[in-house]
């Protein structure tokens, strides 16, 4: 299912300090890295767990603080306003309040609808403070994913799309899209559909599935210290930095 992709391999560190700053667009607290004269801005929607370190290293290579391949700027804004998901609730033996609060939470952020819109305010906030940027992808881990999809149809103001270890993946979500999407799944994810979304996408694709990486390998759940988990975090960054600079 994987199609043949030229990428580069960012070098990713366990212990890192962020590079970016932490401003507001649109009423959010966001996280932006890169050149703040760059042309391209990529808008990347984080995993339930915010803005793990993980996340914002990820953003760090995308907008290529260490390479030359500085043409973008990328913007992690707080879509969840401070409500992201406690590593205890995930324990085995979560005492009962706790997969309770899990539960609440996990009813509380299915609203894609409102997410939908508020990647189109944040877009039209970007550019009206950043006059530099005249095109606009967006990439979503886990949770994130999903409002990829559905911002990515018709009349959408993104000019590509990256969806990692995608959560809550449909067939159908594929079959509105109208810009090039890169999907990069993890073994945690259910094959049958990422294969029904690879088919029933339009548009030009990339898609591949790491099969012996967790759901969350680029993200809040990336053990940078495993070298086989951090060999796969570069390549699928590497990945997706190649797919916008073809495609924004």
């Amino acid at each position: 299912m994987a199609s043949e992709a030229c990428c580069t391999r960012p070098v990713a560190k366990a212990d890192y300090t962020a590079k970016g700053e932490w401003i507001e667009v649109a009423g959010l607290k966001t996280y932006r890295t890169g050149a703040s004269t760059a042309s391209k801005a990529v808008i990347f929607i984080y995993d339930i767990f915010g803005f793990a370190p993980q996340s914002l290293q990820g953003a760090d290579i995308l907008a290529g603080v260490e390479s030359e391949k500085g043409d973008v700027q990328v913007f992690i804004p707080d879509y969840l306003k401070g409500y992201h998901a406690q590593g205890a609730w995930f324990a085995p033996d979560a005492a009962a309040e706790l997969v309770a609060e899990k539960a609440k939470f996990f009813s509380s952020i299915g609203n894609f609808k409102d997410h939908v819109e508020q990647t189109r305010t944040l877009v039209s906030a970007i550019s009206e403070k950043y006059p530099s940027v005249k095109s606009f992808g967006a990439i979503g881990l886990c949770w994130g994913a999903k409002t990829v999809s559905l911002v990515s149809g018709p009349g959408t103001p993104l000019k590509a799309g990256a969806e990692v270890h995608p959560s809550r993946v449909e067939a159908k979500d594929a079959l509105d899209i109208t810009i090039p999407i890169c999907i990069l799944a993890s073994n945690g994810e259910p094959a049958d559909e990422i294969q029904k979304f690879f088919e029933n996408l339009k548009t030009e694709k990339y898609v591949e599935t790491f099969a012996d990486q967790h759901h969350g390998w680029m993200g809040a759940r990336a053990n940078l210290k495993d070298e086989r988990n951090k060999e796969e975090y570069e390549r699928g960054y590497g990945i997706v930095i190649d797919f916008f600079h073809k495609h924004l």
